[in-house]
């Protein structure tokens, strides 16, 4: 199985595999997480964890996503953009960029296993980060913390507040739904509160 982003085991996490959704995610609000987040900036290149014949499947809810169905497993990779490699893929092939898209509220990569032709139900899915032999580390350094929860929480707050000053606790219930607890957050309202 190969990485589908670089320097994988570095990155922080948003949800994990099972995690419940909390309240803000529409339809999905109380249901079971079906793969794996990791946190990046847009425009992260994105690659082939295996090898299969790969389909864009977009929607509301995923954004830009890929399908690569291979002989043991079907992963999706969402909320991309500028795919850039369909129809036969290799593992280790650049598919896509990272960025945004569909319900999601902050710049990420969705990675999701299930078995081969099976029903989007989650006793048909794997842990992607047993499957890809990642640390299961749930922190978060102050320099990650800086380097893509600022900009990507201020990109959001200013898309939709328009003129706006950011006002910390809204910003910090926005981070707090995109991060889902991987952040110390009084360091988050301290960088936040030295920046406005």
């Amino acid at each position: 199985m190969n990485a589908p982003l670089d320097n994988l085991a570095s990155l922080p996490f948003g949800l994990h595999f099972g995690q419940i959704y909390p309240a803000g995610f529409g339809v999905l609000t109380g249901s079971q997480h079906l793969g794996t987040d990791w946190i990046v900036p847009t425009g992260t290149p994105v690659y082939a964890p295996l090898d299969g014949v790969a389909y864009i499947k977009t929607s509301s809810q995923t954004g830009v996503c890929i399908e690569i169905q291979g002989e043991q497993y079907w992963c999706r990779m969402m909320h991309l953009r500028n795919i850039v490699k369909t129809s036969t893929v290799k593992a280790g092939n650049l598919v896509a960029y990272s960025d945004n898209t569909g319900l999601s509220s902050g710049a990420h990569l969705h990675v999701d296993f299930r078995k081969p032709g099976s029903s989007l139900n989650i006793a048909n899915f794997f842990d992607p980060e047993k499957l890809l032999a990642t640390p299961q580390e749930d922190t978060i350094t102050q320099n990650q913390f800086t380097a893509l929860a600022l900009p990507e929480a201020l990109t959001y707050w200013e898309s939709h507040h328009p003129g706006q000053q950011p006002i910390v606790s809204q910003v910090e219930a926005q981070l707090r739904q995109v991060y889902l607890g991987t952040l110390d957050y009084t360091i988050l309202l301290d960088e936040w509160r030295k920046g406005l």
